[in-house]
């Protein structure tokens, strides 16, 4: 019997390795892909879906003990920024009397954090079982771990731990020392792209491309290389998705039954049937009162309205049948008795609705449904149901794209395996190397006063080591900057800030410096 093989890769590489493995051998058998996460599970599995909401009930309780911060607890971005930082205090083993208590707020912030630490969190199982984790890890044979983006501390240092443990399963990692550095600056972003597309277009040999701003740069990349026809594979492309909005609008219209949320449904096609945008205007003069949306139409029978011109007449039966065809839907939201019922109701109008036809809109409202599934037992309030409704209101949708082996895109975070030639863009020094700080409520200094929590200079060190293949792993990379700036070809060399000019220096030896025309 043959073993099954596993190999360690991050998420967004699994696609590519199973498309080389059925490339060598035709067929992919007896091979599983893990991630660093898939290692660290436990037998102990958290129910990750109420936490947020368990969390918001512990503290709405407890208030009054939290003058600064009590009128947060209804937010889920705040309760998650909290949860989040109390998952790497158990990660690390951080106790709450390690946290900073300075001043009145971060003295709230410890007991709220602790009151995060007391939910069964997965983190603090890891953790106390790190040992035996890792050690399983080991035993996998045969194993092979390849280099992959791991910006998490706690994941980047079992990573490199099992690597101690098993040094024959690494990938070994192939260094090149680029024998041609070019930096090119241009006036914009856009004209950087414009001659990347055109030099990948003039050379037509496989190529990589990282973006420093990848949020900002992907879009205006994929205008620019679906114009120029360059087929290309970004590791991570976002999805807009409408479900969301639409579960949000039903479900508030079955909370509160008035007819401003009963447009908002129409606005954002929440119904089965999509409201034309022309009745808008209509409906939304019409509707006055909180029992228009029932009785509107019996009074376009009356006798006031048989002389009305008939264009009108033609808008209003419009408007008419418009309201027969989603009378079905309206009666089931109305009749919401509880916030439960509320919510229930509006996900079983949404399963209904025409955008669920696309795999995205599908996979975002199977993450709606499972969020019920898990929370629908806890909503007991009206202020329950609202943060159920703020939750689903910040899911986001991402898709990897059709992979490509022509042209690959990915930022500087996300190592892939890299051709020839590789395309830095937007290189400028507040995108690269761009180590990432923490901000918000625990910031780098609030962080740096906890003894156990990695130090800023490890994390820095980390993130460096993590980047170093962009500059490693091509023979020709081609740097560029966006200066945005418009005063002519002298001004753009001096304008070069001296972090830029630092960087050309200690990363871009000999490079030949061009300016995009």
């Amino acid at each position: 019997m043959i073993a099954m093989k596993t190999i360690i890769a991050a998420e967004y590489q699994k696609e590519r390795i199973y498309h080389q493995l059925a490339e060598n051998t035709g067929c992919v058998t007896d091979v599983q892909l893990l991630s660093a996460a898939n290692l660290l599970r436990t037998d102990q599995q958290e129910d990750k879906e109420t936490a947020l909401l368990r969390l918001a009930h512990i503290l709405s309780k407890r208030a009054d003990d939290f003058p600064i911060y009590a009128g947060m607890f209804q937010f889920p971005a705040f309760i998650n920024e909290v949860l989040s930082f109390a998952r790497i205090c158990a990660l690390w083993s951080i106790v709450p009397t390690d946290l900073p208590t300075d001043t009145d707020a971060e003295t709230e912030l410890q007991s709220i954090v602790a009151s995060a630490l007391s939910l069964p969190l997965e983190e603090k199982t890891q953790s106390l079982q790190y040992a035996a984790l890792l050690q399983k890890a080991s035993s996998l044979n045969p194993l092979s771990i390849q280099q992959s983006s791991e910006p998490d501390s706690f994941r980047s240092r079992f990573l490199k731990d099992l690597i101690r443990l098993r040094p024959d399963a690494a990938e070994e990692k192939q260094i090149r020392h680029p024998s041609e550095q070019i930096l090119y600056y241009a006036l914009n972003s856009r004209q950087e792209i414009e001659a990347c597309a055109q030099d990948i277009i003039a050379h037509n040999v496989p190529c990589t491309v990282v973006l420093c701003d990848y949020a900002t740069q992907l879009p205006v990349l994929q205008q620019v290389f679906e114009r120029y026809g360059i087929p290309f594979s970004p590791v991570q492309r976002p999805v807009s998705v409408s479900v969301p909005f639409q579960f949000a609008c039903l479900a508030e219209f079955a909370l509160q039954k008035d007819a401003e949320t009963l447009l908002k449904v129409f606005r954002n096609d929440g119904f089965s049937r999509s409201c034309p945008d022309t009745l808008i205007p209509f409906l939304q003069e019409k509707m006055k009162a909180p029992d228009a949306p029932d009785h509107l139409f019996e009074r376009i029978h009356e006798e006031q309205f048989a002389h009305t011109p008939q264009a009108i007449r033609r808008r209003e039966e419009y408007a008419r049948k418009f309201f027969d065809l989603t009378a079905e839907d309206r009666t089931l939201l109305l009749s919401s008795q509880t916030p439960r019922e509320a919510l229930m109701h509006a996900y079983k109008v949404l399963q209904h609705n025409s955008s669920l036809k696309s795999s995205s809109e599908l996979q975002t409202a199977v993450r709606i449904r499972t969020l019920l599934n898990h929370t629908l037992n806890m909503i007991e309030t009206d202020i329950d149901a609202e943060f159920i409704i703020q939750t689903v209101l910040e899911m986001k949708s991402s898709s990897p794209g059709p992979l490509n082996l022509f042209c690959t895109v990915t930022d500087p975070s996300h190592p892939v395996p890299v051709s020839d030639t590789l395309y830095l863009l937007g290189c400028s020094a507040g995108n690269f190397p761009a180590v990432p700080v923490r901000k918000g409520l625990f910031d780098e200094d609030y962080v740096g006063r906890i003894r156990r929590y990695p130090s800023l200079t490890q994390r820095h060190d980390d993130y460096l080591a993590l980047i170093s293949w962009v500059h490693e792993s091509s023979r020709t990379v081609i740097y560029s900057y966006a200066t945005n700036d418009y005063q002519g070809p002298i001004q753009l060399v001096e304008s070069l800030d001296h972090n830029i000019k630092t960087f050309i220096r200690n990363e871009v030896r000999n490079c030949k410096i061009k300016r995009l025309s």
